[in-house]
């Protein structure tokens, strides 16, 4: 008679794959030699690279096909701390499963999970005023590197969004419903401001322009707020690539002029260009 098998009842670790060769060189060599040069090489790798984060689920889950997990109802998940000698708390990230196992996280191996989370994603988790960790370190058992938290944000503003989170502006409108919000520029554009202003003196159909900054989420956009007699996206157009001209990091917008910019944007600011103060 056989014998009836017994029934494994541990339950399977979720172990998500990615591999970061260039990324693993780039900081075993920042480790080796802590120069400047060593330090942009990695935070450039580290921009677009999908890491490996322990986590706990209070629930079981399985991956699909794909390997994508939902939560049934009512699970949470918990990202796993480590704590320095200073008793400062981090997040532990991978490069691959080779540098995870280095460093068994949590008392029961067997609950711990990995999932794929991007410098992106533990920017948004540093804005929770909730979280108290510090950072993320990364391939704790060999490079070691630690990002605190104040850098991942900074290093995360100056990034422009992706190709697949665009410029919001559709015709010189923002679609209703899209939270953006204004402000003075900290530094002044003044370059891009003189190339607009030449460029609406030969536009006699624009009455008035202002400029400020529009924040979507991370991206920034220089943005010019542009009353005309009459709605024509050829005006905008011309503006844009007077602006554009002269603009890096940041990418200029044009919106048309209306009564919520006017509370929202506006209020008593001194436009760039004005139509009745010109000669």
């Amino acid at each position: 008679m056989a014998k009836k098998k017994k029934k494994n009842t541990q339950k399977k670790a979720i172990q998500a794959q990615t591999t970061n060769n260039e990324l693993k060189k780039a900081l075993q060599a920042l480790k080796a030699e802590r120069t400047p040069q060593n330090e942009a090489a990695m935070i450039e790798r580290l921009k677009n690279a999908k890491l490996l984060a322990p986590v706990i689920f209070s629930a079981e889950v399985k991956p699909d096909a794909q390997g994508r997990v939902t939560l049934p109802n009512n699970a949470s998940i918990k990202y796993v701390l480590v704590n320095t000698e200073q008793n400062a708390m981090f997040f532990p990230v991978f490069s691959d499963m080779e540098e995870a196992r280095k460093m068994p996280v949590g008392q029961d191996q067997n609950t711990i999970s990995y999932i794929t989370r991007t410098l992106k994603d533990y920017g948004q988790m540093f804005s929770d005023a909730t979280n108290t960790a510090e950072g993320i370190v990364l391939d704790p058992r060999s490079s070691a590197i630690f990002l605190p938290k104040s850098s991942i944000q900074k290093l995360l503003e100056t990034e422009p969004e992706q190709a697949s989170s665009s410029s919001p502006v559709k015709n010189g409108k923002l679609p209703k419903g899209i939270s953006v919000t204004f402000a003075e520029p900290s530094t002044y554009p003044t370059a891009m401001v003189n190339a607009v202003y030449e460029e609406c003196r030969n536009m006699p159909e624009i009455s008035r322009v202002w400029m400020k900054l529009m924040t979507l989420g991370v991206q920034r956009y220089y943005t010019m707020i542009v009353e005309t007699d009459k709605e024509d996206n050829s005006f905008l157009e011309r503006i844009r690539n007077a602006a554009e001209a002269y603009v890096k990091d940041i990418p200029a917008e044009v919106l048309y002029y209306n009564n919520d910019l006017q509370e929202r944007a506006v209020g008593d600011a001194f436009p760039l260009y004005d139509r009745e103060l010109e000669v």
